[in-house]
This record gives C-alpha cells, structure tokens and sequence, in this order.
C-alpha cells in the first residue's frame, strides 16, 4: 500500500490552513455563500476552503464540505472513464445558478 502524501503536498500546508482562519469567522456567522452552490452556509454547518477544479494553487473560496466534495467524486469518475465532468471556474464574482425554485 502505497503512504499518502503529506497535507502541504496534497495542498493543505500552513497557507492553506491561514487562509481558512481567516474565513472561519465569517462563515461561523453565516455571511459566506459558497462558491459552487451559492447557497449560505449556515454556522455550524461542515465547510471547506475549496480549489480551483483546474489550478489547485488558486482557490474559489469557502463552499459546503459536501458540494466540494462531490465535485472531487466527479472529477474521479471522470479519471476512470465518466462521460461527463462539469468544471466550474467563476467569471469573477460567483452567481448563483438557477434552480427550479427560482423560476
């Protein structure tokens, strides 16, 4: 069994783990939309400081652990043969996609 690489390599190193500190209490508050559904994440609720999907030195900002995380479970299907992987990369700002409840 290979050993997993160590947090900094895998891109959680100090300046990662700094820059969620200064998130932290912004989205303890529940003044943070998260940057791949919009949506507030509510105190309390389980967050990430979130990658970019194609430059994992940049980041796209706090956004629910599970909408980034099942952003990573598609970017692995698509490794292993998946017809389909959305990559979200904001145009500056993020807005919020339409759903059939705002319709």
């Amino acid at each position: 069994m290979t050993e997993r690489p160590s947090t900094t390599a895998r891109g959680y190193g100090n300046n990662h783990q700094k820059l969620r500190e200064r998130w932290r209490r912004q989205v303890e508050r529940g003044e943070v939309r998260c940057a791949r559904c919009g949506r507030f994440i509510q105190p309390g609720q389980a967050w990430d400081l979130d990658h970019d999907d194609l430059d994992r030195s940049q980041y796209l900002g706090p956004s629910h652990q599970a909408c980034n995380r099942a952003a990573a479970r598609r970017r692995a299907a698509a490794r292993n043969g998946a017809l389909y992987m959305p990559v979200y990369r904001p145009a500056g700002r993020h807005v919020p996609r339409k759903r059939s409840e705002d319709w």
